[in-house]
């Protein structure tokens, strides 16, 4: 989320992505599993079940994306910040 809100140069849309994981975590998904005794360690917003599965995602995004590329084949830093040289 920091690099959403970052990119973004807005708080908003990081806060809208983590009232919407909230949502469906707590709301949606966790009424939807039944209670077997470990279940509260795979499944929830603190469960195995939630790191593996953003492991995956960002597997599959880190694999997946096109990093910008400069005239000479190097790569382009893009963070919105002004480089500054100290004098």
């Amino acid at each position: 989320m920091a690099w959403l809100t970052l990119r973004a140069r807005s708080l908003w849309p990081a806060a809208i992505l983590h009232a919407s994981h909230n949502l469906f975590i707590q709301s949606i998904l966790k009424p939807l599993t039944k209670d077997t005794g470990p279940t509260k360690f795979i499944t929830d917003e603190f469960g195995i079940g939630l790191v593996v599965t953003v492991t995956v995602a960002l597997i599959i995004v880190l694999m997946t994306r096109k990093s910008p590329r400069k005239a000479d084949g190097g790569f382009v830093a893009e963070t919105g910040f002004k480089k500054t040289v100290p004098s």
